[in-house]
């Protein structure tokens, strides 16, 4: 959907990779996102400690880099990608884009709900190239799963 943020993921044995994605947007000056994650059970999964790559969503250009960190307190990791350097943001065209990669290890059998979220009392965001929230991108309230055997 475009200006949508939401979650996908896939898994293989024991790690499952949950991919925040971005669809098509409006504006042209993506620069940075932060949010969190909120894990229903964290006895479930847990995020794994610097696992977090910045994916495609953000353009790099001349002088850029990119950064994704992401730490997680209980059931909550707050995750922030941005671009370095200076320079514009970009937009995200007609196809759907990774922001940013986790993975998180399964502990235990069962399921655990992991949302997008916000570090209260800020709402996820995602911001331009002057730090300014960019008002068009939505994060999907709508839970993921991450399933344990």
């Amino acid at each position: 959907m475009p200006n949508t943020v939401r979650l996908t993921g896939a898994a293989t044995a024991d790690v499952v990779t949950v991919d925040v994605m971005v669809g098509a947007t409006t504006s042209n000056d993506l620069y940075s996102f932060a949010f969190d994650l909120v894990l229903g059970d964290p006895t479930v999964a847990q995020y794994i400690v610097g696992s977090a790559t910045i994916g495609d969503a953000l353009t790099l250009g001349s002088g850029q880099q990119g950064q994704a960190l992401a730490v997680q307190s209980g059931a909550m990791i707050t995750v922030g990608v941005t671009k370095l350097g200076g320079g514009s943001g970009n937009g995200v065209d007609a196809s759907e884009h990774a922001i940013v990669h986790l993975d998180f290890r399964v502990l235990k059998s069962g399921m655990t709900s992991i949302n997008l979220s916000g570090s209260p009392p800020n709402p996820p965001a995602a911001l331009d190239s002057t730090g300014t929230v960019v008002g068009s991108v939505h994060f999907d309230s709508a839970p993921a799963m991450i399933a344990g055997s």
